[in-house]
């Protein structure tokens, strides 16, 4: 019985034409919008991580009483990993821009 619904949602998805996008893929027009997404990430990651690295290191400083060098090092941390993650993401707007093209 529960073949019979998966085949019909199938049938359905081949028929119906908003659901189409579904099955070839996303919408090519809308690939500007996607690198703009990607691309306005950066921001946001550059300073998510050393944020919470900041945060993270003030915490274990306070429990462990090591003042300021949890704080630097998880903070140093933070910033590598913003920076590795830029540049993954950098990676990607450009693959995607020279696959367009």
């Amino acid at each position: 019985m529960d073949d019979l619904y998966f085949q019909e949602f199938v049938c359905c998805m081949r028929v119906s034409p908003t659901r189409s996008i579904i099955m070839n893929g996303p919408d090519p027009k809308y690939e500007g919008w996607r690198q703009v997404a990607l691309l306005t990430s950066i921001p946001v990651v550059l300073l998510a991580g050393p944020a919470v690295g900041y945060f993270i290191g003030s915490f274990l400083d306070r429990l462990f009483g090591t003042s300021p060098w949890l704080m630097a090092f998880f903070t140093t941390m933070g910033a590598i990993s913003g920076v590795r993650q830029t540049i993954s993401v950098i990676k990607r707007a450009t693959e995607k821009g020279q696959r367009d093209t």
